[in-house]
C-alpha cells in the first residue's frame, strides 16, 4: 500500500523544518549562557525545593507554584542546565505542532497553518525566550492545549469543560495573568452554551479558592504574601523606562493586534466562533502587555500568545493575495487596513532582524558561557557544598551551592528594601544577619551584581571586609558586571 505523501505534504514540510531547526539549536543554542536574571532565580528555587526546602514558607518565591514544582520534579533526576534547555526545546516544538493543528481545525486551511507555524519559530519573543526556564514557556503550551481541546466548539462536552478547567488551573497557578485567558474563554462560551460557560467559570473559581486556601494554610500565610503583596510593591518605571518598555514592542505588535481586532470583528459578524475564540484570547491577553510599566517586567509576558497574534496577521496577509479569501473582506476600509498592516509589518521587520541577530549572536557566542564556567570553577575551588555563599542565584544553581538566608530573588529583596516600609522589619532582620556574616568573613566567596550593590549595608560590609579578586562583564543585560570577592587577610 502506497502512502499518499501529497495528502500530507504540509505536515511533512513542517516536520522537516522542525528537524532542521532542532539540529541547528542542539549544536548552536544549547549552552550555559546567562540567559536571564529571573531564570536564575527560578532554577535556584526549583533546585532548593528538590532538595527539601519548603516553598514560600522557607524561601521567597515570586510566582505561583507550577513552574517551581515542575522544575523540582525534573531536578530530582537531573539538574544540568543542558538537560533543562533540551526539555524547553521539546516544549517549544510541541507548541508549534499544537499551533499547526489548531489552525487546521479552526480555519480549515493547511497552508495558513504551515506558514503560521513555521513563522512562529522565528518570532522575536520566541527566539529570545524559548530556552529560558520561565513561566511563559509553560503558559504557551497550556494555552495551546486548552484551545485544541475547545476547538471545534461544536464538540464541547461536559468532560471537555472539566479538562479545560484543569488546564486553566495549571495556567493560573503558573502565572496569575492567565486569568485573562479564562475571561476570554468564558465570554466565548457564553455565546455558544451558557450552561457550559457557567460550569467552567464556577468550577474554576471554586477550585482556585480551595487550592489557594490549601497553599495559604500549608505555607503559614506566606503564599499570598510572596505572590501578590511583594510583587504589588514594585513601582512604576521612570518616564524614560516606560517609553522604552512600551514604544518599540508596541510598534512591532501593532499590525498583529489590529489584524486580530479586524478579523475578530469579521468573524463575529459571520458567527465563526472557533476563530473568534483565538482572536479574543490573543486580544484580551494583550492587556497584560501593560504590566511592562512596572519595574522588572518586560515584553516577554506576551510570549504565550505571540503565535496567536501571528495567525491573524498571516491570514490577513494571505487574503490580500488570494481571491478566494479576499471575498471575506467586503469592506474597502478593511482591505486598506490590511495593506497598511502589511506595510507596517515590513517596517517593523527591522526590529525583528535586530532581535533575531541579537539572539543568534548571543546563542552562538560562548563569551557568557565561558564567564559562567570561570566563576563557577572559582566558587567550587574556594567553597564546599555545605558552606553558605552570597551570589546571584544562577551561579548558586550552577555550582550546587546554597545562598545564605535563601536570599534568592535578589531583585524582589531589593524592591522590598527600597520601597516597602511594611516589610522593613523582615528586611532589616535578613540584612543584619547577612552583614554580620560578612563582617565575620563566614562566606568563602561573594559574587556581587548591581542588585547586591544597591543594598548599601551589604555593599559597605563587602568592600570593607572582602577583597576584589576578579571582575567579569556579561554580554547579556547591557553588559552586566559581576565582581568576585574573597575574605581579606590580615595584611590586605
Amino acid at each position: 500500500m502506497k502512502i499518499p505523501f501529497k495528502q500530507f505534504k504540509f505536515e511533512v514540510g513542517l516536520a522537516a523544518i522542525l528537524v532542521i531547526f532542532s539540529c541547528f539549536v542542539l549544536f548552536k543554542q544549547i549552552n550555559s549562557n546567562y540567559a536571564d536574571f529571573s531564570e536564575g532565580n527560578y532554577l535556584y528555587i526549583s533546585k532548593q525545593i528538590a532538595q527539601g526546602i519548603f516553598p514560600y514558607r522557607d524561601i521567597l518565591i515570586p510566582h505561583p507554584p507550577i513552574l517551581f514544582f515542575w522544575g523540582a520534579f525534573i531536578m530530582k533526576f537531573v539538574s544540568h542546565i543542558f538537560v533543562l534547555r533540551g526539555i524547553n526545546l521539546v516544549i517549544y516544538l510541541i507548541s508549534v505542532i499544537l499551533l499547526y493543528r489548531l489552525v487546521v481545525v479552526a480555519f480549515k486551511d493547511r497552508l495558513l497553518a504551515l506558514v503560521a507555524s513555521v513563522c512562529s519559530l522565528f518570532l522575536p519573543l520566541s527566539m529570545m525566550w524559548w530556552p529560558t526556564f520561565t513561566p511563559e514557556i509553560l503558559l504557551r503550551l497550556f494555552i495551546l492545549v486548552a484551545l485544541n481541546l475547545l476547538i471545534p466548539l461544536s464538540t464541547v462536552s461536559h468532560r471537555k469543560i472539566w479538562v479545560v478547567t484543569a488546564v486553566s488551573l495549571l495556567m493560573f497557578f503558573t502565572k496569575y495573568n492567565a486569568i485573562l485567558f479564562v475571561i476570554a474563554v468564558f465570554i466565548v462560551l457564553l455565546t455558544v452554551n451558557k450552561h457550559y460557560a457557567l460550569r467552567y467559570i464556577f468550577g474554576f473559581g471554586v477550585l482556585v479558592l480551595l487550592i489557594v486556601g490549601v497553599l495559604q494554610f500549608g505555607t503559614q500565610g506566606a503564599y499570598l504574601h510572596d505572590t501578590l503583596f511583594v510583587r504589588g510593591n514594585i513601582p512604576l518605571k521612570s518616564d524614560l523606562g516606560i517609553l522604552r518598555a512600551v514604544s518599540v514592542p508596541l510598534l512591532y505588535y501593532l499590525p498583529l493586534l489590529t489584524s486580530a481586532l479586524l478579523l475578530c470583528y469579521k468573524a463575529l459578524r459571520q458567527k465563526q466562533m472557533n476563530t473568534t475564540l483565538i482572536y479574543i484570547v490573543s486580544i484580551l491577553y494583550f492587556i497584560g502587555f501593560f504590566l511592562v510599566l512596572f519595574e522588572g517586567t518586560y515584553s516577554y509576558i506576551l510570549y504565550p500568545i505571540e503565535p496567536l497574534l501571528l495567525v491573524g496577521a498571516v491570514y490577513g496577509a494571505i487574503s490580500l493575495f488570494s481571491r478566494k479569501k479576499r471575498i471575506f473582506f467586503k469592506s474597502k476600509l478593511a482591505v486598506i487596513i490590511l495593506y497598511f498592516n502589511l506595510f507596517l509589518s515590513c517596517l517593523t521587520f527591522i526590529y525583528f532582524l535586530q532581535i533575531f541577530s541579537y539572539r543568534l549572536y548571543f546563542a552562538t557566542n560562548k563569551h557568557d558561557a565561558l564567564v559562567m564556567e570561570k566563576i563557577v570553577t572559582r566558587i567550587e575551588k574556594t567553597s564546599n557544598p555545605s558552606q553558605l555563599i552570597l551570589t546571584p542565584p544562577y551561579l548558586a544553581y550552577l555550582s550546587n551551592r546554597t545562598i545564605d538566608r535563601q536570599f534568592s530573588d535578589t531583585f524582589m529583596w531589593l524592591m522590598l528594601y527600597l520601597y516597602d516600609k511594611n516589610e522593613q522589619t523582615k528586611v532589616d532582620y535578613y540584612l543584619s544577619s547577612i552583614t554580620s556574616a560578612i563582617k565575620l568573613k563566614r562566606y568563602p566567596v561573594i559574587i556581587m551584581d548591581w542588585r547586591y550593590q544597591q543594598i548599601s549595608e551589604i555593599n559597605a560590609a563587602v568592600t570593607s571586609n572582602y577583597k576584589l579578586v576578579a571582575k567579569y562583564t556579561l554580554l547579556i543585560n547591557e553588559n552586566e558586571t559581576l565582581e568576585v570577592y574573597v575574605p581579606q587577610k590580615g595584611d590586605d
